[in-house]
Order: structure tokens, then sequence, then C-alpha cells
């Protein structure tokens, strides 16, 4: 036990050290914020706003007000953390493999659905918004990840014992 939890703090410690990796970012994460900004774009035309998008940016096209939706914003650091926990948890691959793939989907939807609520609120109060941004998704963020985790703890017992 104590080995898995020394394991799942240098994974998630190393995942954080990335931050300077500027390729990584560059290559990796600043086009999957641009996919993110896209798919928050595609659902706020759905329900009638007219957001316009450039790149990872999302503006109001009457007041001009808007947010970038930078690496830190994209839901790696959670994915990150579930990643990990899903590592070092004695489980079987498929297991694994299923919750990072339903994980990271969960989590990157969950994330354009923070996008589209920080955009509104930037629009509404900027204090709001800081607030929203700064505290309230965070946390909302990582109770997604323990939801997922224990949901997928109950799941992966019944799968791997069957297998």
């Amino acid at each position: 036990m104590r080995l898995r939890l020394f394991l799942f703090a240098v994974l998630v410690s190393g995942f954080f050290w990335i931050e300077p990796w500027g390729a990584l970012i560059a290559d990796v994460l600043a086009p999957w914020c641009e996919y993110e900004a896209g798919a928050a774009q595609i659902l706020m035309r759905l329900f009638g706003s007219e957001v316009l998008r450039s790149g990872a940016e999302l503006r109001d096209p009457v007041t001009q007000k808007g947010i970038l939706v930078l690496w830190a914003c994209s839901g790696a650091d959670a994915t990150g953390i579930l990643l990990a926990a899903l590592w070092v948890y004695p489980s079987c691959l498929r297991a694994k493999f299923l919750g990072a793939l339903v994980g990271f989907f969960l989590i990157q939807g969950f994330n354009v659905l923070r996008i589209i609520s920080l955009y509104y609120l930037n629009l509404v109060s900027e204090a709001w918004f800081r607030f929203a941004h700064l505290y309230l998704w965070q946390g909302l963020l990582m109770i997604d990840v323990l939801v997922f985790m224990l949901v997928w703890l109950r799941w992966q017992d019944r799968q791997c014992k069957a297998h």
C-alpha cells in the first residue's frame, strides 16, 4: 500500500513538473485547448449564442469580452491525477484502459461545460468569473475525478473478477 501511495505521489508530482516542457504544451495542450474552445462554441451556438472563436479564444461579438482557454484550463491536471490513480490501483489492464478512456472523456466534457460557464460569467461579472475560475471549478473538477474513481472502483472489481 505504501509503495502504491508513493508511486501515485511520484506520478502526480511528475505530471506537474511537465509545466516547463514547452514542446508538450505547444504541440499537445495548445491544440487541445483550441479543440475545447471549438467544442464549447459549437454547443453555445446550438443554444443560440453568437459567440466568436479565434483559436482558443471565445469572444462576444457585441461587447468584445471573452476568455482564452490556456493549457492550465484544459483539464490536463485533473486528467493527470485520474490517470495516476488508475495506474497505481491494483486492477486488470482492461479495467484500467477503459477507466482511462471513459474518465478522460468525462473530464474533458465536464471541462467544456466549465469553459462555457466561465465565458458567460465573464460577460456578467469579472469578480464572479475570477471566483468560479480559480476556486469553484477547480474544486468541481477534482470532485468529478473523485466521483469517477469511486464508481470505477466498484465497476472494475466486478470486471476483473469476471475475466
